[in-house]
C-alpha cells in the first residue's frame, strides 16, 4: 500500500503517524510546509513562501504526491493541508480533523466555506473524539456516512513505577505556556494548594509566548521556590518525566481531545483536569482522576488538594487510567484502526 501524507513534517503527531504506519510495510511519503526531514520516511519539503504559502504552494504539492502514485492521500489538519488534499483528484483522500480547524479556523465565513469544501470533497474523514465528531457534523453534516472517530494513541510502557516516596508531593503540568492551556490559572491554584500543604513541587513543562510572563508570576505569588520550569520535554523522554512525579495537571479553557492525559494514565499516574472539549471522554471523573470546570481556581486547587491528601486514592486513580488506556487508547489499535481504513477505503474507491 502506497500512502501519501501531507502533513507537518515537525508535529509529534505527524511524526508517530508516518513513522508507525511505515514499521507497518506501508510506503508512505510525507509532504511537508516547511520544517526537516522525518527519518526512516520518505519527505518532501515544500518552502514557506508568505501566509498564503498553503495556496500558493498546493499545485506542487499536488503534483509531487502524483509522481508517487499512491493508492491513497491522507490529510492531516483539515485547515492548509486538507486543501492540498481537496485538490488530489487521481486517487481517495482521507482529511483527518485535528481540532482548531474546526472549532477555531471556521468561526468567520471564508473559513467555514474552505473547512466545509474539504470535509464534502473528502473521500472519508476521521477525527479524534466523539466531542469533534459532533463538531464537524455541525459544520458538514454531509460527511456522517463516511466518518470515522479514530483517537490518537499513546505508547503504554511495559512497567508502571510507584510514585516518588520521599520528599513533597510532585505535581506537573505538560503542555505549552499558552493562554489556551492555563498555566497562569494553574499557578493561582498551586498558591492555595502550598497554603494547605506547605511543602509541593510543581514541574512546567514545556515554553511558549507566557513563559516570562509565568516565571514572574510565580515569583510575585511566592512560588519561586516550589515551581521549576524544566523547558521542553523531548517525547521519548515524557514517560520518565512523568513518573516522577505524583500526579498530572492539565488546566486547558480549550482542549479537542486530551493525548496529555493519556500519556499521565499510561504512566500510571491520577489527572486533575479541566471539564473541556474532549477531555471528558479520556479521563473518567472520580475514577482515572479529577475533572474540573474550566478557570476554576479553587476548584483546581481543591481537586489538587485532595489527591495529594490521600495517595491510596491517588494510586488507584493511576492504576485505573492505565488500564483503561491499555483497553482503548494504545497506540497499536489506532495504528490497527487506521490501516484497516485505509485498506477500507482503497477497497470501496476501487468498485
Amino acid at each position: 500500500m502506497r500512502v501519501v501524507i501531507f502533513g507537518y513534517a515537525l508535529s509529534v503527531h505527524v511524526q508517530r503517524w508516518v513513522r508507525g504506519l511505515a514499521r507497518r510495510g506501508l510506503e508512505i511519503k510525507l509532504i511537508s510546509l516547511g520544517g526537516e526531514p522525518v527519518d526512516e520516511v520518505e519527505t518532501h519539503l515544500l518552502a514557506r513562501r508568505g501566509s498564503w504559502s498553503y495556496l500558493t504552494r498546493a499545485a506542487a504539492a499536488v503534483r509531487e504526491a502524483r509522481r508517487f502514485k499512491p493508492d491513497i492521500v491522507h490529510a492531516h489538519y483539515a485547515a492548509g493541508y486538507g486543501l492540498w488534499g481537496r485538490l488530489c483528484r487521481f486517487c481517495p483522500t482521507i482529511v483527518s480533523v485535528w481540532g482548531s480547524d474546526i472549532t477555531a479556523f471556521p468561526l468567520h465565513w471564508p473559513g467555514r466555506v474552505l473547512i466545509r469544501s474539504v470535509l464534502n470533497r473528502a473521500y472519508h474523514v476521521t477525527v479524534t473524539s466523539r466531542f469533534l465528531q459532533k463538531e464537524t457534523l455541525r459544520l458538514a453534516p454531509a460527511v456522517q456516512p463516511r466518518l470515522t472517530v479514530i483517537p490518537f494513541g499513546v505508547s503504554i510502557p511495559e512497567t508502571v513505577e510507584p510514585p516518588p516516596a520521599e520528599g513533597p508531593v510532585r505535581i506537573c503540568y505538560i503542555k505549552s505556556h499558552l493562554a489556551m492551556y492555563g498555566p497562569d490559572i494553574l499557578l493561582r491554584a498551586m498558591a492555595k494548594v502550598k497554603e494547605a500543604l506547605g511543602d509541593v513541587t510543581l514541574s512546567m513543562a514545556g515554553e511558549g509566548e507566557l513563559t516570562g510572563e509565568l516565571q514572574a508570576l510565580a515569583a510575585r505569588i511566592g512560588l519561586a521556590e516550589n515551581v521549576r520550569f524544566t523547558g521542553f520535554i523531548a517525547n521519548d523522554d515524557m514517560s520518565s518525566f512523568l513518573k516522577s512525579h505524583h500526579l498530572m495537571v492539565m488546566p486547558s479553557l480549550r482542549e479537542a481531545f486530551g493525548v496529555a492525559v493519556l500519556e499521565a494514565s499510561a504512566c500510571g499516574r491520577a489527572v486533575v483536569a479541566s471539564d473541556v472539549g474532549g477531555v471528558g471522554e479520556v479521563l473518567v471523573d472520580g475514577r482515572t482522576g479529577l475533572l474540573t470546570p474550566p478557570g476554576d481556581v479553587e476548584g483546581l486547587a481543591e481537586a489538587i488538594i485532595k489527591l495529594a491528601r490521600d495517595a491510596d486514592l491517588c494510586n488507584r486513580m493511576g492504576q485505573a487510567g492505565r488500564q483503561l488506556v491499555t483497553e482503548h487508547y494504545s497506540w497499536d489499535k489506532s495504528l490497527d484502526m487506521m490501516t484497516g481504513l485505509y485498506e477500507q477505503v482503497i477497497h470501496e474507491s476501487k468498485k
